[in-house]
């Protein structure tokens, strides 16, 4: 009888054990850690101009549309500018077409940064704008709070479907430039003049931080009047 006692008593404990011992396998269809559940990454978006025909040529207002358009492309931009006319439109559809290259190349845009191609249109091709566009980067993230788990039953250490999901998607709209989010930006180049001062300082045990001044000791400002 103590035997079958000691037996049944170890069957007990070993099923508490079970029951208590975690386990780290990822539930199906989610990551392990928040970045794998909920990555920042990016999509592709057109910023896009459209331009109406002139066939004397551009107007001012257009030229400083499209100068707007290559210093978005510069900041921001990735490919090709596209540059679209309207497919069998007349000759005020190619002046307007070729007088947007003519700018863009003349702002500084390589030749082989802009691509012209025709787009059909539903209706009168005369009546259709030339759109000049460009691809950028946004920050996307997926949606936040669309289905819930049960979170007091912790004892498979499953992930949550929402855990972790807010703090990218806020992660999402403050990064200035998503592009960061794939590859990180180009160093300036090093300032070597101040790198030897700040060395020749240490070697002749001088301080080698900037000097302070009454707008960083640490007070609070005064109000202008």
């Amino acid at each position: 009888m103590s035997s079958i006692r000691a037996l049944l008593l170890a069957t007990a404990l070993l099923s508490l054990a079970a029951c208590a011992r975690p386990t780290y396998e990822k539930a199906a269809g989610l990551g392990i850690n928040p970045l794998e559940q909920h990555p920042l990454r990016t999509i592709d978006s057109p910023e896009a101009i459209l331009l109406s025909q002139r066939e004397g040529g551009l107007s001012a207002n257009q030229t400083d549309a499209l100068r707007g358009v290559y210093a978005g492309w510069r900041e921001r931009g990735h490919g090709r500018i596209l540059i679209e006319a309207p497919s069998g439109a007349g000759p005020a559809a190619a002046a307007t077409a070729y007088g947007a290259r003519d700018a863009l190349e003349y702002l500084g845009a390589p030749q082989g940064a802009i691509e012209l191609v025709g787009y059909r249109v539903d209706g009168s091709p005369n009546a259709a704008p030339v759109r000049v566009s460009f691809l950028t980067e946004v920050a996307d993230v997926a949606q936040c709070g669309r289905s819930w788990t049960d979170m007091t039953k912790t004892a498979s250490n499953q992930p949550t479907p929402n855990f972790g999901c807010s703090v990218n998607a806020n992660l999402a709209a403050m990064i200035d430039n998503p592009a960061d989010i794939n590859r990180p930006r180009g160093i300036d180049p090093v300032d070597a003049g101040r790198r030897q001062e700040v060395i020749d300082r240490y070697r002749q045990g001088q301080a080698t931080s900037s000097e302070k001044d009454d707008q960083a000791n640490g007070t609070v400002s005064r109000a202008v009047n």
